[in-house]
């Protein structure tokens, strides 16, 4: 049996070689360097990483292997020189395979120094259905994932920061290898991203991102899957649960030492367990590389999908603490529902030249999408355009390593509201040409000034400009809402000290600011034409502190973040009900500022490992989030008269104070494994003046599987279930809304009431 595929492997074009030569970096999951690593061809050593994970050394022919007390011997069956790599040794004892082939990634999730991120990997991502974003990103500290459909319109918020969004991403810029998926305005729809197709995830936290620019909260980086070994491979998964949820893939794959190709194909379909909120998708990716000369390497991403998901609307306190099955009436009489069509492209070059790499990429996108909710419907059309390019150089000793760069974004949108009633069309709200752009050049650099110590510096200038075109100018009476609205460009510094006493210790202090400017949704309300050019963009300052290590013969591991995050000008949504509670429409406000302070540690412990007993393997890993959030000048309105509330010194809503995970994992002789996993979210308060609170729950989920591999085939057959123990919980919540009129206002959506339980089963073929 294989193990999970538990080797990231990823090109670092800061430190670069000469093809006649093999450089790198060895690395563990937490992306701490492992000295002292044994590189062996034909059971004769042939070289050996020093203190800070690096080697260097003639090119090899033929594969090798890495091994060092208290990991996995991880074998390389193909190696490209004319790369540097990042290796990543697993803590187990049974060898692994990977098939290396040459492919660029953006270094900067791959340099130590970068040390404030979690890497989700793809035995995370499997860990229970593989299909939902929240399974396993809700098990890193300081993230969440929320969810306004049974499998879309994500929200991710990163340490409390964009949880006033009600539909998609706001105040961080996610990458799909490498290619933005935030558009110019700073939007991030993933209802197009296939979690069940994803290699990895990669989180940075705060304003540390200097070369993703645009975005308080941080950078979210996935990578798709690879092919896994040499050769070509078709396989077919497939998934079903309770709920009528059922989930198809279809896969090509094909590796050599010069190319990759995957092309899959996914369907998906959830009936879901709340009446009127069933999901069907489809997807189709198409993916590879090439090395095509000597340093020369192309890429290539496409990407569609077609996602349709009803709405019934959220519940009020009453309804969801009786686990109503129930909806909004006028959302089930208005047929509730987002339809979602779009697609992705991108290409990417990468070359290197003496001591310099460069990594271009050109992408386009396009999306449709229509939405009808309580009162209205919204048609939208946005199709964008862009190009990145990264420089990287490296001295010859690798203690100067830097980056410069630039990023260049556009869209356009076709944005229209209708007045909507019993799925009727009145009348016209709103019809608003919205074009972006989104400008943005960074530098990055670091430098090992003496032994075990570095320093980082960046600095990225970011400048973002909208022109709005009001086409209802023809309505009499009609105020035109058309104009350009340029934001001040931004100059955000990164400033960062790493010290590595031992390898039981390393820290590092950092400095960092960032900014997020409003989106089209801030400034145009849709429901009523009113275009809001009073907006500013949000301003913050991080402060962080961060140590990491391992002890106990590398069987333990620990990564402990404290931080505090400042943030000026703070943009929220005031929700406008009706008198029976139903949400009618939102705007959007600069309030105040929020004091964002909290802790996040990580843990991580190998009971067993590499035993050829009945257990082979054993790991417990377990993290904790602490988030005292609080605003700080923070108003309820901007007229400063005696309805005028000041929040100062409550807690910001929409933070859990507490979050913690636990995750026992287990591999067995003859090739079972099985995992469980515990899951606190703490009472939060969902209104500014925190009278109102969601209440806490815990989540228990199981997995166990088979896995096997017979001559060209390999099979993976698996069961699992999720909440349970049956517990009360909400997939979102819409935050802020006024409990004064006579009714309950509506915000919860609710989770599966009751335990649910899937199987499923993989079979590949090797042709």
């Amino acid at each position: 049996m294989k193990q999970f595929f538990a080797v990231c492997v990823a090109l670092s074009t800061s430190v670069l070689g000469y093809a006649q030569s093999f450089e790198g970096q060895v690395v563990d999951k937490l992306g701490n360097p492992v000295p002292n690593v044994l590189i062996s061809q034909d059971n004769s050593v042939i070289g050996q990483t020093d203190a800070n994970g690096t080697f260097s050394m003639n090119c090899p022919s033929g594969s090798i292997v890495f091994s060092s007390i208290g990991f996995a011997k991880t074998e390389l069956s193909y190696v490209n020189c004319d790369k540097k790599m990042i290796v990543e040794l697993q803590n187990s004892e049974v060898i692994q395979v990977v098939d290396v082939f040459g492919r660029y990634a953006d270094p900067q999730i791959d340099l130590p120094q970068q040390q404030n991120r979690s890497v989700v990997t793809r035995a995370d991502l499997q860990e229970q259905t593989g299909l939902f974003l929240e399974e396993s990103m809700n098990r890193t500290p300081g993230v969440r994932v929320e969810k306004r459909t049974m499998a879309g319109g994500q929200r991710v918020t990163i340490r409390g920061y964009g949880n006033t969004e009600r539909f998609n991403g706001y105040g961080y810029r996610a990458y799909l290898n490498g290619i933005p998926v935030t558009n110019a305005e700073g939007v991030t729809t993933l209802d197009d991203i296939d979690p069940s197709l994803l290699q990895n995830i990669t989180v940075i936290k705060g304003p540390a991102g200097t070369r993703y620019g645009n975005g308080i909260a941080g950078a979210v980086l996935m990578e798709s899957l690879q092919p896994a070994k040499s050769g070509t491979r078709v396989s077919q998964e497939g998934l079903v649960g309770s709920y009528g949820l059922w989930r198809t893939n279809t896969r090509f794959e094909n590796r050599d030492e010069n190319s990759s190709i995957i092309l899959n194909y996914g369907h998906q379909n959830y009936d879901s367990y709340r009446i009127h909120s069933a999901s069907k998708k489809d997807f189709l990716s198409l993916y590879g590389n090439v090395n095509y000369a000597a340093n020369r390497s192309m890429s290539y991403y496409f990407g569609y999908a077609n996602s349709q998901d009803q709405l019934a609307g959220q519940l009020d306190s009453t309804q969801f603490y009786n686990r109503e099955n129930i909806g909004e009436d006028r959302y089930l009489g208005n047929d509730g529902r987002v339809y979602y069509e779009g697609y992705r492209a991108g290409l990417s070059h990468a070359v290197q030249f003496g001591s310099w790499s460069n990594n271009t990429s050109v992408f386009f996108s396009n999306i449709d999408l229509e939405q009808a909710y309580a009162v209205g419907l919204n048609r939208k059309n946005t199709t964008g355009a862009g190009a990145r390019t990264v420089f990287d150089w490296a001295n010859s000793d690798g203690s100067l390593v830097g980056s410069v760069g630039a990023e260049l974004q556009f869209n356009s949108a076709y944005d229209k509201t209708y007045r909507y009633m019993d799925h009727v069309i009145l009348g016209v709200n709103s019809d608003i040409e919205f074009d972006g752009a989104n400008a943005m050049t960074f530098t990055e650099w670091t430098y090992q000034f003496a032994p075990k110590w570095s320093i980082t510096g960046g600095l990225s200038y970011t400048s973002v400009k909208y022109d709005i075109t009001d086409r209802l100018t023809y309505v009499s009476g009609h105020v035109d809402g058309s104009g350009n609205l340029t934001f001040p460009s931004q100059l955000s510094p990164r400033l960062s000290l790493l010290k590595e006493v031992s390898n039981a210790l390393s820290f590092q202090l950092s400095y960092s600011r960032g900014f997020s400017a409003p989106t089209s949704s801030h400034i145009v309300i849709g429901q009523t034409g009113e275009v809001n050019t009073s907006l500013v963009p949000e301003m913050a300052d991080q402060v962080e502190f961060h140590g990491f290590g391992s002890t106990v013969d590398n069987r333990l591991r620990y990564d402990l973040n404290v931080y505090a995050l400042m943030i000026r000008d703070k943009i929220t949504t005031e929700a406008i009900a009706d008198s029976t509670g139903s949400v009618i429409y939102t705007r959007s406000t600069n309030a105040g500022g929020q004091n964002n302070f909290g802790v996040e540690l990580a843990l991580d412990y190998a009971i067993i490992r590499g035993s050829s007993s009945l257990v082979k393997n054993l790991n417990l890993s377990a993290n904790y989030s602490y988030s005292n959030h609080t605003y700080d000048g923070f108003m309820s309105d901007a007229n400063n008269n005696s309805a005028t509330e000041d929040y100062s010194g409550n807690a910001v809503s929409g933070v859990p104070p507490h979050l913690a995970n636990i995750m026992l994992t287990g591999e067995f002789a003859g090739g079972f494994y099985a995992n469980i996993g515990w899951q606190y979210v703490d009472e939060m308060p969902i209104t500014f003046d925190n009278k109102h609170f969601a209440p806490s729950f815990n989540l228990l989920n199981a997995k166990v599987g088979y896995k096997i591999e017979l001559g060209r085939f390999a099979l993976d057959a698996f069961v699992g279930g999720q909440n349970l123990t049956n517990d009360l919980y909400y997939t979102m919540i819409v935050l802020n809304q006024s409990f004064s009129g006579p009714s309950s206002p509506k915000v919860y959506l609710p989770g599966v009431t009751s335990s649910s339980f899937y199987s499923g089963l993989k079979l590949s073929y090797k042709l």
